[in-house]
């Protein structure tokens, strides 16, 4: 008899934070983030901040009408989403080494 297997085909749900306190300290701490949706308007010196970190880390900001952040969430979000990586992308220089220093041998393809 043959066992039936059933996969999940929908795509997983994409990790975010809101908040300007929040948003700004994910990129501070360098997170990978795929992009960033805030408020068209929002002005001040926190967004500035943002925006400039952003632009350093080539970070996508999409400026957006207030209804599509709540699309997002019903969570106040202070008019400002971060879109999170699900997948942290790591240097290879950085994991060669400590695949060595932990005795195992890499394999690249």
């Amino acid at each position: 008899m043959l066992e039936k297997k059933y996969y999940n085909t929908q795509k997983p749900s994409m990790a975010f934070t809101h908040g300007i306190h929040p948003v700004l300290e994910a990129i501070q701490s360098g997170k990978e983030i795929e992009k960033i949706l805030i408020r068209r308007g929002l002005k001040n010196e926190s967004t500035t901040e943002i925006f400039k970190s952003c632009l350093e880390r080539n970070i996508p900001i999409q400026e957006v009408p207030e209804e599509k952040l709540n699309r997002v969430t019903l969570k106040p979000h202070q008019g400002i989403i971060a879109f999170l990586g699900l997948i942290e992308y790591q240097n290879i220089e950085n994991i060669v080494p400590l695949l060595f220093e932990e005795g195992k041998t890499p394999l690249l393809v």
